[in-house]
C-alpha cells in the first residue's frame, strides 16, 4: 500500500477535525488520568501539570487517529471523505457528537476519580 498523498492527508485531517476524534481521545485520556490522580490524592499541581501537556498529547493521538482513518477509509474517494467531513461539521451531527463527547468525558473522569479513591483505600499506607 502506498502512503497517502498530501491532498488525501489534508482530507483526513478535515475528517478528524469535523468528527472531533482526536479531541475526544485526548480529552478522554486526560479525563481518565486526572480523575485517577485526583482520586488517589495527587497534589493539584501534578494534575495541572498533566493538563498543561494537552497539546503534546493531542499531537500524539492525532497521528494515531490519522493512521486509523487512512486504513479505515482506504477505498473511499476523496470527494466522499470531504462530503462526510462536511456533514459531520454541520448540525445536527456536530451538536449531537459534541454533547455525546462532553458527557462521555465527564462520566469517565467521575468514574476514574471513584476508582482512584477505591484504590487509595485498598492500598496499605506507605505503599502508594
Amino acid at each position: 500500500m502506498n502512503p497517502p498523498t498530501d491532498d488525501r492527508m489534508d482530507t483526513l485531517d478535515a475528517l478528524d477535525a469535523s468528527s472531533g476524534a482526536s479531541n475526544l481521545v485526548t480529552d478522554f485520556t486526560l479525563a481518565f488520568l486526572t480523575g485517577m490522580m485526583t482520586g488517589l490524592g495527587a497534589p493539584p499541581e501534578a494534575v495541572d501539570q498533566l493538563r498543561s501537556r494537552r497539546k503534546e498529547l493531542k499531537a500524539q493521538m492525532q497521528n494515531n487517529i490519522e493512521l486509523s482513518l487512512s486504513v479505515t477509509y482506504h477505498g473511499v474517494t476523496r470527494a466522499d471523505l470531504q462530503q462526510y467531513a462536511k456533514e459531520l461539521a454541520a448540525p445536527p451531527l456536530k451538536i449531537f457528537y459534541g454533547q455525546l463527547s462532553k458527557t462521555f468525558v465527564e462520566i469517565t473522569e467521575e468514574r476514574a476519580r471513584a476508582i482512584g479513591q477505591d484504590l487509595k483505600k485498598a492500598i496499605p499506607a506507605g505503599k502508594s
